[in-house]
């Protein structure tokens, strides 16, 4: 029941926040948004045009409404659906630092990315499917967007937005330890999303990985 509730309350926060930042980017100026978030706009059909991993995703203020081109009734997870519209409204002109983080790093992120916000609940099936054949997460990540990096056993870059790249390294399983994937972030990544659309953000890219 006190689950039930929890997710109940959850989902009515995700909710405020989406007509929120959806009244929000029909306020601002095309110019200033794409400027900022490295994205254009179709002044013909009235709409963003955002790339996320390998993916164009058109953003549609006037209809509150977010789809692939190819693809209008394709619905959209929460997080797809907050980690864009935050990045069109948040997104700052930041050159990228050119170094990488840990989650714990980011500010706050020590106290926010523990318990049910652990990246560990990502790494874990991504560790447990892929630990005993790094190959297989190569061509799992090249075929979501992903660039094949020298970081670990397999390191796989993700552009998930303009200004957002990603980092996921895969340590395969040997004789004497268990596989290990280590997530890392460019330190700006804080200024475009908060703490709670970075996590939904890692679960995307899970969850792609996965198949799912």
């Amino acid at each position: 029941m006190e689950d039930r509730v929890k997710q109940e309350r959850e989902s009515i926060q995700y909710l405020e926040l989406d007509a929120e930042l959806w009244k929000i980017l029909a306020d601002l100026p095309p110019e200033d948004v794409c400027r900022r978030s490295l994205t254009s706009y179709d002044s013909h059909l009235h709409c963003y045009q955002a790339h996320v991993l390998n993916e164009l995703y058109r953003v549609f203020p006037r209809e509150m409404a977010i789809h692939r081109p190819d693809d209008r009734k394709a619905p959209l997870s929460i997080e797809l659906r907050l980690l864009i519209l935050q990045y069109l409204v948040q997104a700052k002109e930041l050159s990228l630092a050119g170094k990488w983080i840990t989650e714990k790093e980011l500010k706050n992120g020590e106290m926010f990315y523990r318990g049910v916000h652990s990246l560990e609940m990502f790494k874990n099936p991504l560790e447990e499917k892929f630990g005993n054949c790094p190959g297989h997460f190569l061509e799992a990540g090249l075929s979501v967007g992903g660039a094949k990096v020298d970081y670990g056993d397999v390191g796989l870059k993700f552009q998930v937005l303009p200004r957002i790249p990603v980092l996921f390294i895969l340590w395969a399983a040997d004789d004497e330890f268990p596989a290990k994937l280590t997530i890392l972030f460019d330190p700006t990544i804080e200024h475009h999303l908060a703490l709670d659309t970075i996590w939904g953000l890692v679960r995307v890219i899970t969850f792609k990985l996965l198949g799912f």
